[in-house]
C-alpha cells in the first residue's frame, strides 16, 4: 500500500508532462521520446532509467537541444531563448508555472514559489512512502496543512482541512493514509492551478475585478442533464474545455478590440466565431469538431487562431497570448473528458470542485494581497460568471469544500 501512496505523488509530479503532451497532441510516451531521444520501447520497459553515464549525458543534451529548438521554432530570438532556459526552474511544477507565464513581461514568480514548495512536498512524500517511513510521511503532510490553514477565512473550508488533519493524525497504516493522501494531492493540484490563475489574471486583466477564471474551463454538464435518468438528455451533455476556451478567447478579444470595451451579450456560435477568426483554413465545421472533441486542437493552432482573431477584430493589432487558458484547456480536454473507444463521445468526465477551487484561489489572493497589482473594479459579464455553476445534482455532490478525489460522472 505504501507504493500506492507513493504513486499519488508521482502522478502529481507528472502533471507538466501531461500538459505539454496534450498541447502537442501527443501521448506522454511519444512526447517523452521526442524530448529525451529514448525509444518508445525503452520508455515502456525501463522508463527514464539510464545506466550508462555517457548515454545519460546524451539524453541531457537532447533535452536541452529539444527545448532550444522548440522555442526557436515558436519565434523566440537566441538571446531570449538563453534567458528563458536559464530562468526555468528545474523542478516539475515550478517549471510548468514558468512555461505558462512565458507570454508575460516577467515570470509568475509568486506562483513559481507555490510550485517549488509543492514539488518539494511531493518529492519528500514520495521518498518517505517508498522508504516505508510512515511517521515521516505523515508529519510532512500535517506540516503542509498547518502552513495552509492561516490563509483560509472560510470557516467551512477550515473545518474540512482540520477534519482531514484529524483523519491523517489517527492513521496507523498506509491503508489509512491512502484517502487523505489523495485529498492532499488533489488540494496541491488545485493550489498549483489557482496560483497561476490568481497571479496571471492580476497582470493580464488588471482593470477587471479579480475572479477565478480557470473554472470557466472545467468540463460543464448541460443544465438539463440528469445523471440518474438514463432516458434523459443524450446529446451535448458536456461542454468541453476546448469549446469553452474558444468561447472565452472570442469574448475577451471582442471586448479588447472595441473602443467602448463592451462585453458581448452571449458566447458566439460556431459560424460567428469562424467569421471573426477570418482564417481561410478555419470554418464553422472546424470549430464544431474541435468543440465536440471530434478533432484535436493543438496549442500552436490555437495560437494561430488567436492571432487571426485579434488581428481581424482590431484591424491589424495583436493582443498578448492568454497561454494559461489555452494550455490548461487542452490538458483538461484530454485528462478530464475521456472518450469512448473510436468515438468523440465522452465516457467518463472528471469534475473538479468549483467550491474547493474558489476557496484555494481566495487563499492565494489573501497571502499575496501586498504583492499583486492593485485590483481592478470593472465587472466581468454576468453570463460568463454564471457559467461556473453546474446543475443542481452536481452542485450537491460538490457541496463539501475539500476535494477527496476528482468526481467521475459516467
Amino acid at each position: 500500500m505504501a507504493k500506492e501512496v507513493a504513486r499519488v505523488w508521482a502522478a502529481l509530479l507528472s502533471l507538466p508532462l501531461d500538459v505539454f503532451a496534450a498541447c502537442e497532441g501527443q501521448s506522454v510516451q511519444s512526447f517523452l521520446s521526442d524530448i529525451t531521444g529514448l525509444s518508445p520501447a525503452h520508455l515502456s520497459t525501463r522508463g527514464l532509467a539510464v545506466k550508462s553515464s555517457k548515454r545519460l549525458d546524451r539524453v541531457a543534451k537532447h533535452v536541452r537541444d529539444h527545448a532550444r529548438q522548440s522555442l526557436e521554432a515558436k519565434g523566440y530570438l537566441e538571446g531570449d531563448v538563453d534567458q528563458l532556459l536559464e530562468e526555468c526552474p528545474q523542478t516539475p511544477l515550478a517549471g510548468l508555472v514558468h512555461r505558462l507565464g512565458q507570454a508575460l513581461p516577467k515570470p509568475l514568480e509568486l506562483a513559481m514559489e507555490v510550485g517549488s514548495r509543492i514539488d518539494k512536498l511531493a518529492f519528500d512524500a514520495m521518498r518517505a512512502a517508498e522508504g516505508n517511513a510512515l511517521e515521516v510521511y505523515r508529519e510532512l503532510l500535517l506540516q503542509y496543512l498547518d502552513e495552509e490553514l492561516p490563509f483560509y477565512s472560510d470557516d467551512a473550508y477550515r473545518a474540512e482541512i482540520l477534519e482531514l488533519r484529524r483523519e491523517m493524525s489517527m492513521a496507523v497504516n498506509w491503508s489509512d493514509l491512502q484517502s487523505p493522501s489523495d485529498s492532499v494531492a488533489q488540494y496541491t493540484l488545485l493550489a498549483t492551478l489557482s496560483a497561476v490563475d490568481a497571479e496571471w489574471c492580476a497582470h493580464y486583466f488588471r482593470r477587471l475585478a479579480p475572479t477565478p477564471t480557470f473554472p470557466w474551463l472545467f468540463p460543464r454538464f448541460h443544465a438539463d442533464f440528469d445523471a440518474s435518468n438514463s432516458k434523459g438528455l443524450k446529446r451535448n451533455i458536456v461542454d468541453r474545455p476546448v469549446g469553452r476556451v474558444l468561447d472565452l478567447l472570442w469574448t475577451i478579444a471582442k471586448r479588447g478590440t472595441n473602443k467602448q470595451q463592451v462585453w458581448p451579450d452571449a458566447p458566439p456560435g460556431a459560424s460567428l466565431l469562424a467569421r471573426d477568426i477570418a482564417h481561410e483554413m478555419i470554418g464553422d465545421g472546424d470549430i464544431r469538431k474541435w468543440s465536440c472533441g471530434a478533432r484535436p486542437l493543438l496549442l500552436d493552432q490555437m495560437v494561430e487562431l488567436w492571432a487571426s482573431l485579434t488581428q481581424n477584430l482590431s484591424n491589424g493589432n495583436c493582443i498578448d497570448l492568454p497561454i494559461p487558458w489555452m494550455a490548461v484547456a487542452l490538458w483538461m480536454e484530454r485528462a478530464h473528458v475521456r472518450r469512448r473507444p473510436k468515438s468523440s463521445k465522452p465516457e467518463t468526465v472528471i469534475v473538479l470542485s468549483d467550491t474547493s477551487y474558489r476557496a484555494i484561489w481566495l487563499s492565494q489572493r489573501m497571502r499575496w494581497k501586498d504583492q499583486l497589482p492593485e485590483p481592478g473594479d470593472l465587472p466581468w459579464p454576468g453570463w460568463l460568471l454564471a457559467q461556473s455553476s453546474g446543475p443542481d445534482w452536481l452542485r450537491s455532490i460538490q457541496s463539501s469544500g475539500l476535494p477527496s478525489s476528482p468526481r467521475d460522472c459516467q
